[in-house]
């Protein structure tokens, strides 16, 4: 993106968008959770992702936001991640 400083001098700044690299090929966030929301409802795995996202609020201090937090439970869920966590009971 190119812009002009306060001075006149002319500027570029360059933007990212964060996304996600999967088999499926690369998704921007907005796509990979549309996708996986998807998933979850077709296989009915909605309590699981809630019983994820109460472990997630109890261990996981620098999830702020409900946002954040979901997209992180979603990330556990796909990944299988809560599998290996002790004291996680379904």
């Amino acid at each position: 993106m190119k812009y002009d400083d306060r001075r006149g001098k002319i500027r570029y700044k360059s933007t990212t968008e964060q996304g996600f690299s999967t088999k499926a090929g690369d998704m921007t966030k907005a796509a990979w959770r549309q996708q996986a929301e998807a998933i979850i409802r077709e296989n009915g795995l909605e309590s699981l992702l809630e019983d994820i996202k109460a472990h997630c609020r109890k261990y996981c201090a620098w999830l702020k936001k409900e946002s954040e937090l979901e997209l992180y439970a979603m990330g556990c869920l796909a990944s299988r991640a809560y599998e290996s966590w002790e004291d996680f009971r379904r």
